[in-house]
């Protein structure tokens, strides 16, 4: 449901996500490092469209508690998650 009333019910890139942040509630690295983190759990995509795809998803993971950050190093671009563990 959570999905469903984001427009997301379908989404291949914010269930994997989700599901990563909740075994790890902190994550950072580069799109090609977060999409081979994330093939395992079937969300096959490639870094370029997996940058521009955080963007669009960037309010959705706010709503979900996800600290989201981009920020360049060097001459990469880094991801950095942060998930509050449960109380």
């Amino acid at each position: 449901a959570r999905f469903a009333e984001h427009g997301l019910d379908d989404d291949p890139l914010a269930a994997p996500l989700l599901a990563l942040l909740g075994r790890e509630h902190y994550w950072q690295g580069t799109a090609q490092e977060l999409a081979s983190a994330l093939r395992p759990a079937g969300c096959a995509i490639s870094p370029l469209t997996l940058g521009k795809r955080l963007r669009q998803l960037q309010s959705f993971l706010a709503v979900q508690g996800v600290d989201f950050k981009s920020q360049r190093n060097n001459s990469q671009r880094l991801y950095v998650f942060s998930l509050p563990e449960a109380v």
